[in-house]
């Protein structure tokens, strides 16, 4: 599986972590920039379409532009409906990450280890 960090500007300026599924991918508009220290607010939004794990451009609809910020090899861990564990390695994150729900929108990513 894959994975990938877009920057995104539209509404704001966030990130959206993708994470892939056999399906498409779960998706998350992270608050925080993904390189802050400690834990990184992040919003569950809806599932992504796969495509979007290689895309740079002009998002249809209006909805501003995505570039890549990190993008590679996602392992799953553990995935219930309040964590997600997995592993990454990519060109800006190596090693484990973590989800934390706190409610059904609001989670917290912790990134274990940098690469």
């Amino acid at each position: 599986m894959r994975y990938a960090v877009l920057h995104h500007d539209h509404p704001f300026v966030h990130w959206d972590l993708l994470l892939e599924t056999p399906s498409g991918c779960w998706t998350w508009r992270l608050l925080d920039a993904p390189d802050s220290p400690g834990l990184i607010r992040a919003e569950r939004i809806a599932d992504h379409r796969a495509w979007y794990l290689t895309y740079s451009g002009a998002v249809s609809g209006n909805r501003g532009t995505v570039t890549p910020w990190d993008a590679g090899r996602f392992v799953w861990l553990t995935a219930t409906e309040n964590r997600v564990v997995g592993l990454v390695t990519g060109i800006r994150w190596g090693g484990g990450i973590e989800l934390l729900a706190d409610s059904a929108d609001s989670w917290r990513l912790r990134v274990l280890s940098d690469a």
